[in-house]
């Protein structure tokens, strides 16, 4: 594991599941949620501006959804990693969330350690 505090956006148009996250965050050594978002769109602004590590990006949200929001941030900041974020069982939304960049998948029904698990994999990796 590396020592550098990893940066976070997290993404979610559900303010409870971004509290959530925002609060396990916190518990976790190495990690700083520098910003959160609503959107697709407001994932990209903040990519730009803030030029986050992680983006955690749930797929189904209002004005522009985390598969466009993903492809977006991959094309202008490849340094940038996109972990998509879901509840859906439906496979299609992961598998194109997938090809648009998404270098992993969260389950909003992860446990603790899989999340933790998940993030430190993706941490680790290089630029796809």
């Amino acid at each position: 594991m590396e020592s550098q505090v990893k940066r976070i956006i997290l993404i979610d148009d559900n303010a409870r599941v971004r509290q959530g996250l925002s609060l396990f965050f916190e518990l976790l050594d190495g990690w700083e949620v520098i910003a959160e978002g609503s959107n697709g769109q407001q994932a990209i602004e903040l990519c730009g501006s803030l030029q986050p590590d992680i983006v955690i990006m749930d797929l189904l949200m209002p004005v522009m959804d985390g598969i466009t929001a993903t492809r977006h941030i991959r094309e202008q900041y490849p340094h940038i990693k996109v972990i998509a974020l879901t509840s859906a069982t439906v496979e299609t939304d992961v598998q194109a969330a997938l090809e648009a960049g998404a270098v992993a998948v969260l389950r909003k029904y992860h446990s603790r350690d899989e999340i933790e698990a998940i993030l430190w994999d993706v941490a680790a990796m290089d630029n796809p």
